[in-house]
């Protein structure tokens, strides 16, 4: 709030500067205010329309928001300006994800993937390859992953997620099993036992709706989103589609299990 101060005063000095309502812009992300951040980009992009980053960052406070529509049109639009940039395709990715359109989302993370180095890795990519049905794509970037940040702990769910898509669900439980002793307790332990049939849902609900506001949202997402997948793998369509539903109604728009809840709604539809 005092650097907010701060560039406040700069545009003061120069209301013609684009550079301090941007810098607002990528604090108000951080903090969540995606409206906020959403008018700062969109002061940024005004001021300097050829600037493929504001026009980029104002796209990515518009997904935050959910206004997916006009978030896809930015970061193409961005993408016009500049293309050699892979985070421009992450996130294409991810509003595609969003948008309910796997195979376009897949293609952007091949654009991504291209332009990268070898141990490029997002979650994103990961999804977008699962839904697509690429599983080595998608477990290539588990692995890549997984030696760049080891301790994550949502790789066993991803992981086991895989092996329960190839049919292995003795495979997957064992995964998961060797992934909680590395967890501990915490949240998404409890996801990671429901996952293996320890804990029944309502127990997982009852410690989902655990924290602030926030907090039990996205868990919320997160449960209602791999419930859906396991009734989805069990050939369930009808709990499937209910929960992604329930996944996608807890309008946490910046969560990447809400864009896959709405890509396998999509599928399902």
């Amino acid at each position: 709030d005092e650097a907010v101060k701060n560039y406040q005063a700069a545009i003061d000095v120069d209301p013609k500067s684009s550079a301090p309502y941007f810098n607002i812009g990528l604090i108000r992300l951080d903090q969540h205010r995606f409206a906020e951040a959403r008018t700062a980009f969109d002061k940024a992009a005004g001021l300097d329309p050829d600037n493929a980053t504001n026009v980029y960052q104002r796209g990515v406070a518009l997904g935050d928001l959910g206004v997916f529509d006009s978030a896809l049109a930015d970061v193409k639009r961005a993408i016009a300006m500049k293309s050699d940039v892979p985070d421009y395709y992450d996130e294409l990715g991810l509003l595609e994800l969003a948008n309910g359109h796997v195979d376009a989302a897949a293609a952007a993370i091949d654009k991504a993937a291209g332009m990268s180095p070898a141990d490029y890795w997002s979650g994103t990519a990961f999804v977008a390859y699962y839904l697509a049905g690429e599983r080595d794509k998608a477990i290539a970037m588990i692995d890549r992953g997984e030696r760049d940040q080891p301790t994550y702990p949502y790789w066993p769910i991803w992981r086991g997620r895989g092996r329960m898509a190839a049919g292995d669900t003795a495979g997957a439980r064992q995964i998961l099993a060797d992934g909680l002793r590395k967890v501990g307790t915490d949240w998404p332990a409890p996801l990671m036992r429901y996952m293996t049939g320890e804990y029944s849902e309502s127990k997982l609900r009852t410690l989902a709706n655990a924290g602030d506001q926030r907090t039990r949202a996205e868990q919320l997402c997160e449960l209602e989103f791999y419930r859906g997948e396991l009734a989805y793998l069990a050939g369930d369509k009808a709990t499937a589609q209910a929960a992604m539903r329930a996944a996608t109604g807890t309008r946490i728009f910046y969560y990447l299990e809400d864009a896959a809840a709405r890509a396998r709604l999509a599928q399902l539809n």
